[in-house]
């Protein structure tokens, strides 16, 4: 999530953009939908995904479905962190 964060130091941004973080982006989502991976990674990864989703631009929508299906029957650590970041993507 820090790495991936428009606060990151510079340097740690010029080499994440000569990384293929795709195989990155696919456990982030993995961690999301793994009903056994506790709240915090979740939330933590859905943070990440955020944070990448201007570089790939499939991951807008379907981290937005992602937040969606886990706000159903979520924690309130995820209702307040979800509808924080479905707000942000709408932006």
């Amino acid at each position: 999530m820090h790495i991936t964060s428009p606060k990151a130091p510079q340097s740690i941004k010029d080499k994440i953009e000569t990384l293929n973080l795709e195989p990155i982006i696919e456990k982030l989502f993995d961690w999301m939908i793994d009903p056994n991976v506790k709240i915090a990674v979740k939330v933590f990864a859905a943070d990440a995904l955020f944070n990448m989703r201007h570089r790939y631009n499939w991951i807008q929508e379907e981290l937005a479905d992602q937040i969606h299906y886990l706000m159903c029957n979520g924690t309130a650590a995820i209702q307040s962190r979800g509808k924080k970041l479905l707000n942000n993507l709408v932006k």
